[in-house]
This record gives structure tokens, sequence and C-alpha cells, in this order.
């Protein structure tokens, strides 16, 4: 007995997998369950954006340096050169 597993979100009430053209003719058993949580999660991250996923990372502080930042870079790098 083959057995295959195929994890994707649902967009659409017409689903194309090319993985069962192997079961083609064959009698077989199609199962499908959700995944709770995670489906959960990842719908949230698509609809925030990376900006709002990595405000909690940002610092007050730099932010007003960084209009300048790459000048700054590139003096440190090749300033001695």
């Amino acid at each position: 007995m083959a057995e295959i597993r195929i994890r994707r979100v649902i967009n659409s009430e017409t689903i194309t997998i090319k993985e069962l053209n192997k079961f083609f003719g064959k009698e077989v058993d199609i199962l499908v369950t959700t995944r709770g949580k995670a489906i959960r999660r990842r719908q949230i991250a698509l609809k925030k954006p990376a900006a709002g996923m990595l405000g909690k990372y940002k610092n007050k502080e730099l932010i007003n340096n960084e209009s300048d930042i790459w000048a700054v870079v590139m003096k440190e790098k090749y300033a001695n050169r």
C-alpha cells in the first residue's frame, strides 16, 4: 500500500495534485484533515506585514541613524584603503 502526504492551503474548490498521477486508474481512499493552530498562525502571518511582525524588535533610539547608515558603513569598511 502506497501512501503520500501533501500539505497545502486550499484556496479553491478545484485542487490539482500532480503527485496523484501514479495512482491514476487505481482505487484509492482520500482523507482531508485540517491542521488547526498551524493554519490559523499562517493566516494571521499572511495578513500582517513584515514591519508589523518585527515591530517588537525595533530600537527607537537607532531609527534616526538609519537614514545615513549606508554612508557610515562604507566609510568604516573602505576608509583604510
